[in-house]
């Protein structure tokens, strides 16, 4: 019985040991599907049409946030080495560039370099009116809001319901 609880320690390390390296393993996820080069090249300005362009490449990544004449096709790789601990390794953005009828004027590819860091700003935003404290708050809204049942049918926040 003595000899076989060394064995078990030796196990016990060599199971812990190749655990720990497992956790070290470096892994690659890729977000999006950027087009391949012919796809890409297949486009022509002035001539393709939205639809040719979904044909083509599919649905974009992202439209515009103000209009939907700029259309985005995202890829992104990102190196994981440790758990919730990753980095951008490679990005590549197609910009879409579409006219009022719908038909593809521009096209722009961005990489990883091209980008822009956005530092968020320590200001704080100025607010006007009171700073009122939890129990001002709560105290606050007692009375606020009527115990009537409403009709079926009734609008939350509009008097008389509709």
């Amino acid at each position: 019985m003595s000899s076989v609880l060394p064995v078990l320690r030796q196990l016990a390390v060599v199971f812990l040991a190749l655990l720990a390296l497992s956790a070290c393993q470096k892994t690659m996820t890729v977000y999006g599907q950027f087009p391949t080069k012919e796809e890409v090249a297949e486009l022509k300005p002035q001539v393709h049409s939205r639809g040719d362009v979904v044909r083509i490449l599919g649905t974009p990544s992202h439209l515009s946030n103000f209009n939907d004449s700029q259309w985005y096709y995202v890829s992104q790789t990102r190196d994981e080495t440790i758990k919730f601990r990753s980095k951008k390794s490679q990005q590549v953005v197609l910009e879409l560039g579409f006219d009022d009828q719908g038909i593809l004027q521009t096209m722009q590819a961005y990489s990883l370099v091209d980008g822009v860091r956005v530092v968020p700003s320590d200001d704080k935003t100025v607010t006007f009116g009171r700073n009122a404290t939890l129990l001002e708050e709560i105290l606050g809204s007692i009375g606020r809001f009527g115990s009537k049942k409403s009709s079926p049918g009734s609008v939350p926040g509009k008097p008389g319901g509709r």
